[in-house]
Formats: C-alpha cells, sequence, structure tokens
C-alpha cells in the first residue's frame, strides 16, 4: 500500500512565515515571525530553505505521509530570488517532496482570496502588490515596487506616515499627533532611540510596518490624523487594485494584514474603487495566502507560468 500523500503550503512575507499543512487528511496552521532571510539586498536561498526545512520537518513524524508537493508564495518572488532552480532543488532535498512550487506571493494571495476565479486581488502587508488574473492568459501586476518607488497604503506606509505625525508632535509642527508620539515613546523609549534604530536597520520597511498598529490603535481611538492615514491608504489601495484589473472582469478582493484593520480601511478601499470601477464587484477573501499555497500544492496538473509561478519536480 503506497503512503498517504500531504501537502504543504507556506507564505513567507517580509515580517513572518506562514504555513498550512494537509497531512493526513489533516489540516493544520503554524505562524512565526521569523522574517524573510535576506543577503546583498536579495533572499538568502540557503538560509530560507534551511528555514522552511526546519519549519516543516517540526510537524511530521514517523507516521506522518509523505509529502507530494510544497507551495511558497513568496514577497519578492522573483525580483529578489537569484537563484529559484536551487531553492527549490534544496527544499526537494530537504523534504523528500517530490514537487516544489514557487510562486509570487501576489499570486497565493490571489488563489487564498478568490481561488481558481478570474479577477483582482490586492494584497498589503508590510508592502503592497495587486494581481489581476484569469489564471491563464491574463497576468496583470501592480506595484509590489518597495517603499522606496511604491508599497502605497501598505503596513511600512502606514508606520512611516504616523511616525512622522508622532515627529511632528515631537517638534510643535502642524500635522502632528500626540497620541502617536506617546505609542512612539511607549514602543522604541523616545525619539532619539528611534532615529537610531532606523538609520542603523537593513530593513527598515519592517521597523515601519511594526508601528501599523499603533497607528490603526490611535484610529479607533479618535485621533483625526491617524484615521486621515488609514482611510489615504484604502484609497491608495483601490487604484491599485483598478490599475492590475485591466485585463479582467469586474470581480475584486483583498489580502494581507492591513485589511485586518476592517473599516479603518475598507470603507474607503470600498468607495474608491467603485468611483474607478463602477462595475466593481467586491468580495471577501475565501481564504489566506498560505491556503492558497495549500490549494496549488494540492494542483495535480500544475504548470508553470514565469514570472508568477514556476513548478520544479524531483529528477
Amino acid at each position: 500500500m503506497s503512503p498517504t500523500q500531504g501537502a504543504v503550503g507556506i507564505d513567507v512575507g517580509a515580517s513572518g512565515i506562514r504555513i498550512a499543512t494537509l497531512l493526513d487528511g489533516v489540516r493544520a496552521d503554524i505562524v512565526t515571525e521569523e522574517p524573510l532571510p535576506r543577503l546583498n539586498g536579495h533572499v538568502d536561498v540557503e538560509a530560507l530553505a534551511r528555514l522552511l526545512g526546519a519549519k516543516v520537518r517540526a510537524q511530521l513524524s514517523e507516521s506522518s505521509p509523505t509529502i507530494d508537493a510544497v507551495t511558497i508564495g513568496m514577497a519578492g518572488f522573483p525580483d529578489l530570488v537569484d537563484s529559484p532552480r536551487r531553492l527549490a532543488d534544496m527544499l526537494l532535498s530537504q523534504l523528500g517532496a517530490r514537487r516544489v512550487v514557487l510562486a509570487a506571493d501576489a499570486y497565493t494571495s490571489h488563489v487564498g482570496a478568490l481561488g481558481l476565479r478570474s479577477g483582482t486581488v490586492v494584497a498589503a502587508g508590510t508592502g503592497v502588490i495587486a494581481l489581476g488574473t484569469d489564471h491563464d492568459t491574463a497576468w496583470v501586476r501592480a506595484d509590489g515596487w518597495g517603499l522606496l518607488l511604491g508599497d502605497q497604503g501598505g503596513g511600512a506606509w502606514i508606520g512611516q506616515r504616523g511616525l512622522r505625525a508622532a515627529m511632528h508632535a515631537a517638534d510643535g509642527r502642524r500635522g502632528g499627533s500626540m497620541m502617536l508620539l506617546d505609542s512612539l515613546i511607549d514602543r522604541f523609549d523616545g525619539t532619539d532611540r528611534l532615529v537610531r534604530q532606523l538609520y542603523a536597520s537593513s530593513a527598515p520597511a519592517i521597523l515601519f510596518g511594526q508601528f501599523a498598529p499603533a497607528v490603526a490603535d490611535a484610529a479607533r481611538a479618535g485621533d483625526a490624523i491617524a484615521q486621515a492615514i488609514w482611510r489615504e491608504a484604502g484609497r491608495h489601495l483601490a487604484l491599485t487594485a483598478a490599475a492590475a484589473a485591466r485585463d479582467v472582469g469586474p470581480v475584486f478582493s483583498w489580502a494581507g494584514g492591513v485589511f485586518a484593520a476592517g473599516d479603518l480601511v475598507l470603507e474607503s478601499f470600498r468607495s474608491e474603487l467603485l468611483a474607478a470601477r463602477p462595475d466593481a464587484i467586491v468580495v471577501e477573501p475565501l481564504a489566506s495566502s498560505a491556503h492558497g499555497a495549500l490549494r496549488l500544492a494540492l494542483e495535480v496538473d500544475l504548470r508553470s507560468n514565469p514570472p508568477f509561478l514556476e513548478v520544479f519536480a524531483q529528477g
């Protein structure tokens, strides 16, 4: 009797890793806060393979099924991955999987939110990327350019503007927020320490993104500056989604931690999207990016479609 097959879906973001498994008919989710390992501005392929291998093996036992397929949805893929083949080979070896699928997180987020339905999904975590696709001939990306060139409405963008408002308050300038300044002091033990951390950091976008929840707390507490930041974020995300939707139908959804803020961002997102696309049908996401990756791992006939999807098999 052949062993039962298993599947693993992994979402690798700038601020953490989320894993969804289907082993012997049992589903499980694992979330960690370990960031995407980088080397000279690119993904550290060896470190990432070791990290993911350890995380998946920790869920296995002697009675666990053979892993048939692993799909990884990754922030920065393929732009920041120098050798997808090398990463896939290392994971095939470490996990004993028959197949490894490497995908842009925009695509696993799309599949998580809409299944295999045609439409557009904007994913907003630390950064922002939108993908409009019919999973066949239409593949349109918008944003995903990093904080220096884009990512408007993402967690880093929100946190950066919140910290600016806090520093304005510290200076006594117009547009400052005392509530955000208090949050800054609580989190960073003062403005001087924040400045030292920020300019010594190799990943300032992550530091900015970590302040986004404080901006949400301030907005819910009635801070007008924080509320305006979230409204603007929603408008930017809507325009990014509309830009990616030009070759697909009117169905839209969303993914990523920014949308956990609920109506702080969704109200302006929906209204701006309908202004840009009056025919828009905005639906709630079905599942997460990790579950989208798991769905792709279970697709037997999946084929490579660079740059959004590459399939590697044993042998």
